[in-house]
Formats: C-alpha cells, sequence, structure tokens
C-alpha cells in the first residue's frame, strides 16, 4: 500500500507506518459505523478507492447467485482468498464472506423498502437459497423481520 525507495530513513519509514495505520484505523471506523455498502469512497486515497469499486462490481454482478463465495470474489479482483482476507479486515473489519452477506442484506432491505417483490422472492433475487434463511440473517442484521420493512 506504500513505496519507499532504498536507502531511507527510519523516521521515513515510521512516519509511512504510522500514515497507513492511521488511514486504516479511519477506514475501519467509517465503515464500522455506517451500514455498510461502500459507495461513499470520495474520502478514501485512490488506490482503496480502487479496490473497494472493483469489489462492489464483483459482488454486485453475481448478486443472485446463491453459491458465489469468497474464493470466487477474490478470484474475480485477481486476489488470492488469503490476501482478499487480509485486506478486507484491514480496510472495513469485514471477512469476505461477511461483507458478500451484508450487501446482499442490504439490497435485499432496499428492494422491500421499494416493494419490488415478496420476502421470498427477494430471498432469491439476492442470492438466499431459502426464505426461512434470508429472514433469519435479515433479522439478525437489521434486528427486524424482513416483513416490517414494507409497513415502514
Amino acid at each position: 500500500d506504500a513505496y519507499l525507495a532504498k536507502p531511507f530513513d527510519q523516521r521515513e519509514l515510521l512516519a509511512l507506518i504510522e500514515n497507513l495505520i492511521s488511514v486504516r484505523e479511519q477506514l475501519r471506523l467509517h465503515y464500522g459505523t455506517h451500514d455498510l455498502w461502500l459507495k461513499d469512497t470520495i474520502t478514501l486515497p485512490s488506490i482503496e478507492q480502487n479496490f473497494i469499486v472493483r469489489i462492489r462490481q464483483a459482488v454486485e454482478s453475481h448478486l443472485n447467485e446463491e453459491g458465489y463465495s469468497a474464493d470466487q470474489l477474490a478470484a474475480d479482483i485477481g486476489l488470492s482468498r488469503t490476501q482478499l482476507y487480509r485486506k478486507l479486515k484491514g480496510f472495513i473489519g469485514q471477512a469476505p464472506g461477511e461483507l458478500i452477506r451484508i450487501v446482499r442484506l442490504q439490497y435485499a432491505h432496499d428492494l422491500l423498502e421499494r416493494r419490488v417483490a415478496t420476502v421470498s422472492e427477494v430471498a432469491y433475487m439476492v442470492g438466499f437459497g431459502s426464505p426461512a434463511s434470508f429472514s433469519a440473517s435479515f433479522s439478525r442484521h437489521f434486528g427486524f423481520a424482513p416483513s416490517k420493512v414494507a409497513e415502514a
């Protein structure tokens, strides 16, 4: 995430490390306190912006695929699963599988809010294999049942 030409001064190295740690902590705080959807990337450094955009595009393009996994996400963006895990944990404190699930749930919430389809239909539209599993995950994530979204 950074480059330092040799020979380098120890103070430069320490300053660079402190800066990288500070940026990561800011990202973690920002995305940890927001309902994670990674659209507000304008304040991020350009490398992180590009990475987040690639992640978002990959997940969105496979949103309705039940079997889409962290392995496939890693392959889609050209990283090993381990590298993807480390980068996402470092940026936002989420593992790739968690991120995919959260993105699906947030899309589902949007669809339900717009009354695009029934709860069961939305479950399949966002890649869940069963409405019961979807409802349980949705309730755990948002703190209320998916059927309550349409009532609001």
